[in-house]
């Protein structure tokens, strides 16, 4: 690419649950311009949720926009370009490539029972081994087999099936293809072998022909720009785009957790934790969480999901504040400030999109504020939630990295990152150090890092971390406030022992249930 002015810069892409993320980052780790474009979820019952996989187009060119809009961005200088994206929910499409119906996210809850009778069939344990993800609801493949039977017709004039990024991808380039590490939460993935696996997918009845072919290495260069797509994002044509690849892998790069026993936490919608490593063995005796490939060559992960917890916030901003955007979210956490730890008797169970994840495995679990009294404020119920969102935290570390060093800090990054009080709470719940990186938006700094790999101006990800990522605060636990956390965790701990028996636990083997301290 030549006749370019200004400041060179790399274009990343994050399409997330909840908004589309962008980034503009300078070669050099610089940002240039960052921005968040949000769309709604659709719950048109409790437990479902959807969203327009034309929000996820619309958004992708807004964020785009907006980032062209800031100052000192010179579109002509961008040099690459990478969509990342959510790898749950699949966009069903008809013989012209358009969508059939909203996509089913992966909150989603209603295709439990259709999972329940297939998993009888093929084995868990089975799906496990093969896939390398823990079978639950709202993954790929459930969702799948929820709309073979309840949506018989539009299954039957399904042509083909995108995830959300390789279907922006599709309508920007005219590719229908995908890269190694989106397949992973599809429950239809042949993990080792890097293909769709046809003994799955024959039981349960998908044609390996409506799959995109898993032909792509995410940093691997898939085309550029045409002048109508060019036209349509404000960029110029030519810009080479990446394949890319799934957002909690890409965030995983953004963090620069790269080499082995690295380990961070996404924090967005839900809170992803992270350790990466370089065998690819699926977790089949004690089901803690999922192996996947990463976006780093020869590389895997180990995730372990918490739901819930943005988007527990995010409830509660949508509900009493109407959204407002993130300035509804710095006027809910800047009352809570002002509430003493403990949120003075107040308890959340942050369980608004189930709890079937880590670290308590409770299928049918809902969320519930415990302890209201006469006196209590909206503070003091945001506090509960930011409090009640860390108390998952300590059961979750010792699922993914159990015995690990409490000297060695925890690196968070995405939405939740942006608080500085509820980074010191987590630290002080922890008795663990935090850390955050100076661009927060993960996802999209690790689709940039792809692209500079795309490109060349990255040899590998390493080069690219070094040149990227960055860490700016650290938040050390209080002592006291610890101590103090402990006790209130114990009391957490009793009350949602006590209300267990309400939900519809899946049983959790000994070796992998979280003790409470």
């Amino acid at each position: 690419m030549t006749g370019r002015s200004g400041t060179e810069w790399l274009l990343g892409i994050d399409i997330g649950t909840g908004s589309v993320k962008a980034l503009a980052v300078t070669l050099d780790g610089q940002p240039l311009a960052a921005t968040s474009v949000e769309y709604p979820a659709r719950h048109v019952r409790p437990g479902w949720s959807e969203n327009d996989p034309d929000d996820w187009f619309r958004g992708v060119v807004a964020a785009v926009g907006q980032v062209l809009a800031a100052e000192g961005v010179d579109a002509r200088a961008v040099q690459g370009m990478c969509l990342v994206s959510q790898r749950d929910p699949w966009v069903l499409l008809d013989g012209s490539m358009r969508p059939l119906r909203f996509s089913i996210g992966w909150t989603d809850q209603r295709s439990e029972a259709e999972l329940a009778e297939f998993s009888r069939r093929m084995g868990r344990s089975s799906l496990i081994e093969r896939t390398g993800v823990l079978p639950i609801a709202g993954l790929g493949l459930p969702t799948l087999l929820w709309i073979q039977r309840h949506e018989p017709e539009t299954w039957s004039v399904t042509h083909r099936l995108l995830s959300p990024k390789d279907y922006v991808l599709f309508r920007l380039t005219g590719l229908a293809a995908t890269d190694i590490s989106t397949p992973a939460r599809s429950v239809m993935n042949d993990l080792r072998a890097n293909r769709w696996s046809a003994e799955i997918c024959t039981a349960a009845g998908i044609a390996l022909e409506l799959l995109p072919e898993i032909s792509w290495q995410p940093w691997q260069r898939v085309a550029e720009l045409d002048a109508a797509a060019a036209r349509i994002l404000g960029l110029p044509p030519g810009v080479p785009v990446a394949a890319g690849g799934g957002d909690d892998p890409s965030a995983t790069l953004g963090a620069g957790a790269i080499d082995v026993d690295d380990l961070c936490a996404g924090t967005g919608t839900s809170s992803d934790w992270r350790l990466v490593t370089s065998q690819g063995e699926p977790d089949t005796t004690f089901t803690r969480g999922d192996i996947a490939r990463h976006v780093v060559a020869d590389r895997f992960i180990f995730e372990v999901c918490i739901e819930s917890t943005g988007s527990s916030l995010r409830w509660f901003r949508d509900t009493f504040l109407g959204r407002g955007g993130a300035a509804g979210y710095a006027a809910l956490v800047e009352e809570a400030r002002h509430v003493p730890a403990g949120a003075e008797g107040l308890c959340f169970l942050p369980f608004v999109d189930g709890a079937k994840r880590a670290p308590w495995y409770l299928d049918g679990a809902a969320g519930g504020f415990l302890g209201i009294a006469s006196g209590h404020t909206r503070a003091h119920l945001t506090r509960a939630i930011l409090e009640g969102v860390a108390f998952e935290y300590p059961p979750t570390l010792r699922l993914i990295a159990p015995g690990r060093d409490p000297a060695r800090p925890i690196t968070l990054v995405d939405g939740e990152a942006h608080s500085e009080l509820w980074n010191q709470i987590k630290a002080d719940v922890t008795g663990v150090p935090i850390r955050t990186t100076t661009i927060r938006e993960s996802a999209a700094l690790g689709a940039a890092i792809l692209a500079g790999q795309s490109i060349g101006v990255f040899a590998d990800a390493a080069a690219g971390v070094r040149c990227l990522v960055r860490f700016d605060r650290r938040y050390e636990p209080d002592p006291e406030r610890h101590a103090h956390y402990e006790e209130l965790r114990t009391r957490y701990g009793a009350m949602l022992d006590a209300i267990r028996p309400l939900f519809r636990a899946r049983p959790v083997p000994m070796g992998d249930r979280p003790a409470r301290d």
